[in-house]
């Protein structure tokens, strides 16, 4: 059996010739491919046959429903996200006194927060806003101390399913390189009637 792989073309077929013929039927096979459609073997070679895949929201709509669903008075207003990709988002909140423990670093409550934030934040990224999505478990472990400052929670999907979500959270202050709590956060996601709303 021959198999020969060309960009999103797979061509199979049963040949029974010397390696030197097999290898100029696969290159005249190629060709014709390419010909087909109308690409150059450099640009076939170099081009990405992935579709690439982005986040299904922006960041400008998650901010836009954290004020909308939570307001000020029962959601930090100033928590805000700055990047969204494929499963991913950062969260940046400004520091504040009210986020000290005592030896003048951010609290782990605060941390927590902000992980669990992060990760309801990073599933709209796969599905949409999905105000229903609800913490099922959330691990953290506390790795270095969070000195006072700016804090980010940078937030990954690891796995997402029909019903659960496994996400990763690193939160730390906006200039250390490393980061000051690592937490792996579960989510229990609706079931399509109830995100439909009925």
């Amino acid at each position: 059996m021959s198999v020969l792989h060309t960009g999103e073309f797979l061509l199979t077929g049963v040949v029974n010739l010397p390696k030197e013929r097999t290898e100029f039927v696969h290159r005249i096979a190629a060709a014709k491919c390419m010909l087909s459609l109308r690409v150059s073997p450099v640009s076939l070679l170099k081009k990405n046959w992935r579709t690439p895949v982005t986040s299904k929201v922006r960041a400008e709509e998650i901010n836009a429903f954290l004020t909308k669903a939570f307001g000020s008075e029962r959601q930090n207003p100033r928590m805000e996200v700055t990047h969204v990709g494929d499963g991913e988002v950062t969260v940046r909140t400004p520091y504040d006194d009210n986020m000290l423990r005592p030896g003048g670093v951010i609290s782990g409550p605060t941390q927590m927060a902000l992980a669990d934030c992060a990760a309801y934040f990073a599933i709209f990224t796969c599905t949409g806003i999905e105000p229903y999505a609800v913490t099922s478990n959330l691990n953290i472990n506390f790795l270095n101390a969070c000195k006072a400052g700016n804090v980010l929670a940078q937030g990954k999907v690891l796995k997402i399913g029909k019903k659960l979500a496994v996400i990763e959270v690193d939160v730390r202050e906006e200039t250390m390189d490393e980061p000051a709590s690592h937490s792996i956060v579960t989510y229990a996601l609706p079931s399509k009637k109830m995100s439909d709303g009925n």
